[in-house]
């Protein structure tokens, strides 16, 4: 499974994920195994693939929505809104997957805890805790960017 991912996936971090999903799918859907031990493996790798291809549109979606806020935003006269969205967007595609995930079922899908844990797989406390995991790091990297344009600000720039 590491190998298959390490193929056609650019990072370590991303090859765990898949190979983690993968077998926790397996293992929920561990019935549904073929009893030819031959065949076995085919299957663990046809539900990776799924893994691998859900990935890939998660990506896809998260890349057309920073793009759909960068043309959406709406600048003021200073550009300091401009900046925030981008600030955002940017603080949005450095959020582990599951985080973001969570941020966008949340606010841009208006769901709840428990409907997120539905679709994500997981629980309701596990929820709060990657949207609280992801509040903070947001709120970590739009102070920054304010302490950063503050200071071009003073410096003149």
């Amino acid at each position: 499974m590491v190998r298959y991912g390490l193929r056609r996936l650019s990072t370590t971090d991303q090859v765990e994920e898949l190979v983690a999903e993968a077998f926790a799918t397996a293992w929920r859907r561990w019935g549904d195994q073929p009893s030819e031990a031959d065949q076995q493996l085919f299957w663990l790798f046809a539900i990776a693939r799924l893994v691998l291809l859900n990935q890939w549109r998660g990506r896809d979606r998260r890349v057309r929505l920073v793009e759909r806020l960068r043309l959406q935003r709406v600048t003021d006269n200073s550009g300091e809104q401009s900046t925030l969205v981008d600030c955002l967007a940017e603080a949005l595609e450095g959020l582990p997957d599951e985080d973001r995930e969570a941020v966008e079922f949340a606010y841009w899908e208006n769901l709840s805890y428990r409907e997120i844990g539905q679709v994500m797989g997981c629980s309701d406390n596990a929820v709060e805790l990657r949207l609280r995991r992801a509040r903070k790091a947001l709120r970590i990297a739009i102070t920054e960017s304010k302490l950063q344009n503050s200071k071009g600000e003073v410096m003149g720039q």
